[in-house]
């Protein structure tokens, strides 16, 4: 058998040439996408799993004392407070959390005039309990307590189980 002709040889490696950085560049697009779906998915199912823990699980009346006593000692006690609200990440250092809130791991604490945050969750789905100052009715996406409210960014409640 006759080896084939140059131009054929040519031809199939000008093909193979653009095939192959096709090839990479589709997985480089393709791929990211297809992680993220999982990504969304079991990061948002962590998020639902954290608020169904605070939502069913903790104790509203001891975590509402609790996180008024702090706001108290950071905030409200104080003779002359702060102009602004005390916001936690931007301390440096960061005044301790009391054991019984770093139990919850949240991702931020905000303590202003009229209440305290213990918020979770990240950039995308925010999500937490705020604590009202006593008298204060206050105002979220579900009432825990007097005062004390769950709330969320997406404005959901997530129900007991799956």
């Amino acid at each position: 058998m006759p080896p084939p002709p140059k131009s054929a040889i040519v031809k199939a490696l000008v093909i193979t040439a653009l095939c192959i950085p096709a090839c990479v560049l589709a997985l480089c697009v393709i791929a990211p996408m297809e992680l993220a779906i999982p990504f969304a998915f079991f990061g948002n199912r962590a998020a639902t799993e954290q608020e169904r823990f605070l939502l069913y699980q903790v104790d509203h009346q001891a975590l509402g004392v609790v996180l008024r006593d702090y706001a108290t000692q950071q905030r409200w006690g104080l003779a002359h407070p702060p102009p602004e609200e005390t916001d936690f990440r931007k301390s440096t250092p960061p005044p301790p959390l009391p054991p019984r809130l770093q139990l919850l791991k949240p991702s931020y604490v905000r303590v202003d005039d009229e209440q305290i945050d213990l918020e979770f969750g990240g950039p995308f789905m925010r999500f937490g309990v705020s604590a009202f100052r006593p008298g204060l009715p206050g105002a979220g996406t579900k009432q825990l307590g007097e005062g004390l409210w769950f709330y969320a960014e997406n404005q959901r409640v997530p129900s007991k189980s799956w």
